[in-house]
């Protein structure tokens, strides 16, 4: 039987005082659990569970087609959550809005259509997970506090296929494969 990978493609975003200001201040709400600072990135696609040797076509494509694509600025900006209305699940930072972004999350996807890999095809909304909850929680103070907030500005020098391990203490990524974007 062929060895299975859950896996996600990725951008690593710098812990800043400031979002590390923000996941302190999430410790202090009932009911909120905030990620650990390692697994803090931008999730480009998130494909799940597929086989190893797909994994491996994937990353080589992805170098193919990210090839030119050349190294840009982001900004971590405002506070949100999922869903927008009823009970939290997800606490998170988003981004300005970033047309080179929204053009290498399409590349991702149509790698994967062209591999005919399924992958979680929600609309893109660029954003960092900062926390989830267990149960009802009062964050309107949190987003009330960092909606209009600049957390972080970064270059975006590459791009990275990953692998997530669960267990019971949490998810464990690893770096499959580290895709450089060219200098500007």
């Amino acid at each position: 039987m062929a060895e299975m990978v859950r896996t996600f493609i990725s951008i690593d975003v710098p812990l800043t005082d400031k979002i590390q200001c923000a996941l302190d201040h999430l410790k202090g709400i009932g009911n909120v659990r905030p990620v650990n600072v390692s697994q803090i990135h931008l999730t480009l696609s998130f494909i799940g569970d597929i086989d190893l040797r797909k994994a491996e076509k994937l990353c080589s494509s992805l170098e193919s087609e990210l090839s030119d694509f050349t190294e840009f600025q982001l900004c971590v900006k405002g506070a949100g959550r999922f869903p927008p209305k009823g009970n939290p699940r997800v606490i998170w930072l988003g981004f300005e809005d970033s047309e080179k972004l929204s053009i290498l999350a399409e590349k991702v996807r149509s790698v994967l259509d062209s591999l005919k890999i399924r992958y979680d095809d929600k609309k893109f909304s660029p954003h960092l997970t900062l926390a989830r909850t267990n149960g009802p929680a009062d964050i309107s103070e949190f987003i009330k506090s960092y909606s209009e907030e600049e957390f972080s500005r970064f270059t975006c020098s590459s791009v990275k296929v990953m692998k997530s391990e669960l267990s019971p203490k949490g998810a464990r990524h690893t770096v499959m494969k580290r895709i450089e974007l060219k200098k500007n």
